[in-house]
Parts: structure tokens; C-alpha cells; sequence
């Protein structure tokens, strides 16, 4: 039975590998191979269902061939697709180009009015059935329907987490921070966390952050993570040295393992030693989805979570 439920924009990733500049206008350029990869909240079900977890995936596809293609592939990853949503027009898709230790991106968004609604009955009929674990999208959160399905499930025992974005952190607001409010586990970079707070040092945002959300959790890039344990103070795990070759989708694969840690009844400490872990495959990936995440990363996180953790601070 499906443990988790995953919600929010879905997209194909098409990302040029060994991209190093954009060509001089009526110039070619070339690169060493194109990918094509589920994006978006994919990734954190692609994740979760690599680590062996069932998970079900609330989105919306359009009914072209790319669509077609990203639901093929979230089958062959082992997805749910029950809520998977298909109506008339494009598929979303973004062109990332992942050069310089960083990643920009070219996107179509998918405009699904219905969307909002469909997903707040999809949480209700999925924790009705047993899902005890939603990762909902911020931006859906901002539609009351949505809001109410995610506090009823949270108040019947599931809990609730979401990711931040550069678009959100930047245009934060009072309703930024009643969402988060209603959240267990509020995932955010380091800069994002810097535009929200106000401030660059990492402690004071953590302890501003904690003050409005129940547990937050930073990606420091290539320095790890750092996150509130269990008694309160927090800590840093590091991340082990890897290979940057795509960044896209390291965030979503990052907190897709730190939930699934946190379900399986791993400290924090030990979440993040998974989710450093998973990230580092990721940025060592072509695609958005990393290669080489299976349940056996679970004894790999628990044997280094104290080499890799600070102590409290």
C-alpha cells in the first residue's frame, strides 16, 4: 500500500549534458548527449519509489507524446499514476542548462485551472486509504482547498512537507508563512532561506526559521545540509565529495530521501546522512532523476550518519 502521496507540476526535464555556453547568434554548438527525465515533483516520487517506498503521484499531463513518454517513465520507475491527471493540451517542459556549478532554466508551464481542486480530493481520498506521508508543491498550498485537505490530513496523522523555490522565496509573504505554519517539514537552499530570513548566517535562519515552522531543513550545496535533531540544536551533516555534472532536481531528490528516512523511522541525523547521500547521486547524475538510489543507500546513511554530522551547536 502506498505510504506516500506527491503532489504539484510535473515537467520533462530536456537537458543538454556537457553543456558549457549558449552558441554565438547563426552558430552551432555542440554537446555530448541530450537527456530527457521526469521533472518537478517527479523526481521526489521517482525517489521515493527507487528507495523502495510505494508512492503515488498527483499531477497533470498534457495528452501529447511527451506526456505519454513521462508517464512511461514514472511507470517504469514504479510511481503510482492513480492521480496522475490527463487533459487536453502540452505537456510542462523545461530546457536546463547545467553549467558552472549551477543550472538555469527555459520552461512551458502547464496551465491546469482544475488543478488546485483535484489535487485537495486527491490528498483526502490518499490519506483516507492509508497514505500517511503528503509532499505537496508550496505554490498549490496557496489555494484554500488545498490548505484545508492538508490540515484535515495532518490533524488525522499524516504529515506534510514542502519544498521552496527561488519564485517563492522571492516574493514571500504572510501567506508564505501561514503555509509553512501548517507544515512538518519545510525544505529550503541556503539562499532561499538568506531571501526569507533576511539574513545570510545559516544558525539565524535556522532559529528564525523554527520559530514558524516545525522542522526546516537547508541544502548547503556542496557543504551538505543543516537541521534541527530531535533535542533541539542543530547540526550539520556533510556531504561526501562528488562529481558535479547536473545539479537539476538535487534539491527534489534531497528532501524525497530525507521524508523517506524520517518514515522509516530514522533520526534526523541519520534522514540527512541518507539525504546528502542521495543528493551527491544526484549532482553526479545526467538526468533529474539520479542513478544508483536504491533501499541499500539506508545501511550506507546509518554506518556514516555520525562521521558525517557535526555536533550541536
Amino acid at each position: 500500500m502506498p505510504r506516500f502521496l506527491v503532489a504539484g507540476p510535473i515537467f520533462m526535464d530536456i537537458i543538454p549534458n556537457g553543456f558549457s555556453g549558449f552558441p554565438d547568434k547563426g552558430t552551432e554548438r555542440y554537446v555530448e548527449s541530450i537527456s530527457f527525465s521526469p521533472g518537478g515533483q517527479a523526481i521526489v516520487a521517482a525517489v521515493l519509489a527507487l528507495l523502495g517506498e510505494g508512492v503515488e503521484l498527483a499531477a497533470s499531463r498534457g495528452d501529447d507524446e511527451a506526456g505519454a513518454f513521462l508517464e512511461g517513465e514514472l511507470a517504469r520507475l514504479g510511481v503510482g499514476r492513480r492521480y496522475l491527471r490527463v487533459s487536453e493540451g502540452a505537456t510542462a517542459a523545461s530546457l536546463v542548462f547545467a553549467y558552472g556549478g549551477d543550472r538555469s532554466f527555459l520552461t512551458a508551464a502547464r496551465r491546469d485551472a482544475g488543478l488546485a481542486g483535484f489535487t485537495a480530493g486527491a490528498v483526502a481520498e490518499a490519506c483516507s486509504d492509508g497514505v500517511d506521508r503528503v509532499h505537496v508543491d508550496i505554490e498549490l498550498l496557496r489555494d484554500p482547498a488545498v490548505r484545508r485537505a492538508c490540515a484535515a490530513a495532518r490533524a488525522g496523522g499524516a504529515s506534510i512537507s514542502v519544498s521552496v523555490g527561488y519564485e517563492e522565496a522571492a516574493r514571500w509573504d504572510e501567506l508564505s508563512w501561514e503555509i509553512v505554519a501548517g507544515v512538518d517539514t519545510l525544505f529550503l537552499n541556503e539562499s532561499e532561506a538568506a531571501m526569507i530570513c533576511g539574513e545570510g548566517d545559516v544558525e539565524r535562519c535556522l532559529a528564525l526559521l523554527r520559530r514558524r515552522t516545525a522542522l526546516p531543513v537547508l541544502t548547503l550545496g556542496g557543504e551538505g545540509c543543516a537541521s534541527i535533531d530531535e533535542g533541539g540544536g542543530s547540526f550539520r551533516a556533510a556531504a561526501r565529495p562528488a562529481r558535479a555534472v547536473n545539479a537539476c532536481g538535487a534539491g527534489d531528490s534531497f528532501a524525497a530521501a530525507f521524508i523517506c528516512g524520517l518514515g522509516r523511522g530514522l533520526g534526523r541525523r541519520e534522514a540527512a546522512a541518507l539525504a546528502v547521500e542521495v543528493g551527491a547521486l544526484a549532482v553526479e547524475s545526467p538526468g533529474s532523476v539520479p542513478g544508483g538510489v536504491s533501499p541499500a543507500l539506508f545501511d550506507t546513511a546509518r554506518g556514516r550518519a555520525a562521521a558525517r554530522t557535526g555536533g550541536s551547536r
